[in-house]
């Protein structure tokens, strides 16, 4: 399986570097210099995790946070910013962020923290994927209870589940 990773970083022989290594353990690395890049590739975009700097150019990175947010796109976020002070840390947590490191990074650590939020999404996904939708008499039953479906949803989600293993 291949992941996909948007990194938003304005120092392109930083960017360059990372995308450089995370490829070699089979990452697909988008780059993007600017806030408002990174929001077209996520709006356009599958992302199994973000790498954001804090010190972008067009706007803070604190807004593609923002963004997520307000959105309700729910992407891990590891911020790799040369800003150690706590309340810019404790701000980039608040606003969704899963990890924080502080530049220089090592690329090792940096990979590693990456599979360990992979990993948390991964198993999420999987512990939804084992509950159990079940197609009665016209009506779809989530876990014993039956869902109030207005037809188009009933329409799309029998679908799903008829064809489940297509």
């Amino acid at each position: 399986m291949v992941y996909n990773i948007l990194l938003i970083e304005d120092d392109e022989f930083t960017a360059g570097l990372i995308k450089d290594f995370l490829e070699e353990y089979n990452f697909k690395v988008d780059i993007v210099n600017t806030v408002t890049s990174a929001i077209s590739n996520i709006k356009f975009g599958k992302y199994s995790i973000i790498l954001l700097d804090i010190n972008i150019p067009d706007f803070n990175g604190f807004e593609v946070l923002n963004f997520l947010n307000k959105n309700k796109i729910n992407i891990p976020v590891i911020v790799a910013s040369a800003y150690s002070d706590k309340n810019t840390k404790l701000q980039a947590f608040k606003l969704g962020a899963v990890d924080y490191m502080i530049k220089p990074i090592d690329p090792e650590e940096l990979e590693a923290r990456i599979w360990v939020h992979i990993k948390n999404v991964s198993t999420f996904v999987e512990k939804i994927e084992k509950k159990v939708f079940q197609l009665v008499n016209n009506t779809i039953f989530f876990e014993d209870k039956s869902l109030k479906l207005t037809k188009t949803e009933f329409e799309i989600l029998k679908y799903l589940i008829e064809n489940k293993n297509s």
